[in-house]
C-alpha cells in the first residue's frame, strides 16, 4: 500500500477551514448520510461526502473551484443527519467565504451576487425587501431585458395573486419596511465582519 503525505501547505487549508467553520472536518468518516441525503447533490460536481474528503486531503484547488459550495442551499439536512455531528452546512458557508476572500471566481456566478445583494438587504433595512433585492440583483447581473417574457409571465400570473395575499407589497419600494432594533443587526454583520 502506497503512503499518503499531505504537504505542510496543504494542512494549512484544513486548518483555515476548520477555523472559520468552528468544527473539525478531520472527525469525518465518510458515511456518507451527508450526500444521500441531500436535496441538491444531483446539482453539485463533487458530493459532500466527497467535499468534506478533497479538504482532508487539502485539496484547496479543487474545492475553492468546485460549483458544490455555491449550489450548496444551506438546508441543514446534512447536518441533522451527520452521526459525527459535523455542521456541513456551516462548511459550505465558510468555503464560501474563503472563496470571497480569495477572490475565487464562482462557477455559478448568480449564487455570489445574490448572496451579496441578500445580505445588503437586510444589512440596510434589517430585513428583505424583495423588490428592491429583485430589481438589483438584475442589475448587477446585467439581466436587464433578457427574461422579461419571463418575468411579464411570472408577474402577471402570481403578483397580483402574491400582492393580494400580502406576500409582497409594491410600496414597500418607496417605503421600505424596516424593523425596530436595526442596530442589533449592524452589531450582528460588525461582530461577523461582513462587508458588503
Amino acid at each position: 500500500m502506497e503512503e499518503i503525505i499531505i504537504e505542510e501547505r496543504k494542512q494549512d487549508f484544513i486548518k483555515d477551514v476548520d477555523k472559520e467553520s468552528g468544527e473539525k472536518i478531520g472527525s469525518c468518516f465518510q458515511c456518507g448520510r451527508c450526500s444521500g441525503s441531500c436535496p441538491v447533490a444531483s446539482f453539485m460536481d463533487w458530493t459532500p461526502r466527497q467535499i468534506n474528503q478533497l479538504i482532508k486531503l487539502g485539496e484547496k484547488d479543487l474545492v475553492l473551484s468546485a460549483n458544490t459550495i455555491w449550489v450548496c442551499a444551506s438546508c441543514i439536512t446534512c447536518t441533522a443527519r451527520c452521526p459525527r455531528e459535523i455542521d456541513l452546512a456551516k462548511v459550505m458557508d465558510a468555503l464560501r467565504i474563503i472563496a470571497q476572500r480569495e477572490k475565487r471566481e464562482a462557477r455559478v456566478r448568480e449564487v455570489p451576487v445574490f448572496h451579496e445583494v441578500f445580505l445588503k438587504s437586510v444589512k440596510k433595512g434589517g430585513r428583505v425587501n424583495e423588490i428592491q433585492m429583485m430589481f438589483e440583483y438584475n442589475l448587477r447581473r446585467k439581466n436587464y431585458l433578457k427574461n422579461l417574457t419571463s418575468y411579464l409571465n411570472l408577474g402577471l400570473n402570481l403578483g397580483p395573486k402574491m400582492i393580494i395575499s400580502g406576500k409582497i407589497n409594491p410600496l414597500r419600494i418607496i417605503f421600505p419596511h424596516k424593523i425596530k432594533e436595526k442596530k442589533i443587526i449592524g452589531k450582528i454583520f460588525e461582530k461577523i465582519g461582513e462587508e458588503i
